[in-house]
């Protein structure tokens, strides 16, 4: 898709609203925002699966890392260090740079490119889903 989002769309306004409606271009698909979503949305309502957001990851590391051992040992993992020693070795294992998706890390970052325009288009395209996924209170974002 990249040349498509370079040469075909001219502004960050319609590439960002491109990736939130979706493209399919010249034999390539990307999907909407709202359909990725959709397949993961059930888990969120099923005891049995952990959600972790990358924003806690980031701004509340050890406090979710620590959420994460206290799942997995609730399944049967048996930790065989201090858990202070367990959480620095997960958080030692967190390696964005070696990660094809990681750009730069920073919670709240797409405040600086949604313009008025994408956050209804976004609001259009995915309903409440910002709120469903706790990132905002209400639809006045």
């Amino acid at each position: 898709m990249h040349q498509y989002y370079t040469e075909t769309l001219k502004t960050m306004e319609e590439r960002i609203n491109a990736a939130i409606q979706g493209v399919e271009e010249s034999g390539s698909k990307l999907s909407s925002i709202k359909a990725k979503y959709d397949g993961y949305m059930g888990w969120l309502e099923q005891p049995n699966v952990l959600s972790l957001r990358f924003e806690d990851l980031i701004l509340d590391r050890e406090i979710t890392l620590g959420r994460l051992l206290d799942y997995i040992e609730k399944r049967g993992h048996i930790r065989r260090m201090e858990r202070t020693s367990a959480i620095q070795i997960l958080e030692q294992a967190i390696a964005p740079r070696k990660s094809g998706t990681f750009r730069k890390g920073q919670p709240g970052n797409w405040r600086e490119h949604f313009t008025e325009t994408n956050k209804e288009f976004f609001k259009e395209n995915t309903g409440n889903l910002i709120v469903r996924l706790g990132y905002e209170k209400d639809n006045g974002w």
